[in-house]
């Protein structure tokens, strides 16, 4: 049996698991994906402070909502099969 250096030891670590984290940035992004597809819009609350002076401060609240696009999702879940494919190539490699 023939003992490694420290470097080749540490590349084949990484070899190693290559696959597993790009499958789970390929998970991250299906997921993502969906919830994009699912969820059109985000609605969101701002705070904006219009009036300062000294203990008086007035601030207003905005509402505001955040669209997103249908292509948004379809990317994400493209990718994300995309780099799960990947992943599956280069671990049979």
């Amino acid at each position: 049996m023939r003992l490694r250096s420290r470097a080749e030891a540490t590349k084949v670590g990484h070899a190693l698991h290559f696959p597993v984290a790009v499958k789970i940035f390929g998970v991250i992004l299906i997921v993502i994906g969906i919830l994009a597809m699912a969820i059109p819009s985000l609605p969101i609350t701002r705070k904006e402070k219009i009036l300062d002076i000294g203990p008086i401060e007035a601030v207003v609240e905005k509402k505001e909502t955040i669209s997103l696009s249908p292509f948004l999702g379809l990317t994400a879940i493209a990718a994300g099969a995309a780099m799960m494919l990947a992943a599956v190539i280069t671990k049979k490699r």
